[in-house]
């Protein structure tokens, strides 16, 4: 349950932090981000 809240905040600040970003280094980090989520689902 706590990781389903936290989501939205860490989404948050992806955003923030990816905003100098080319288009290459997001889809690595999108893709990096999904893997996280996958893994931290498969615990849950």
């Amino acid at each position: 349950a706590l990781i389903e809240q936290a989501i939205p905040e860490v989404s948050s600040m992806v955003g923030e932090a990816t905003a100098g970003f080319t288009t290459e280094e997001l889809r690595q980090l999108s893709s990096l981000y999904a893997r996280l989520l996958a893994s931290l689902n498969g615990r849950a």
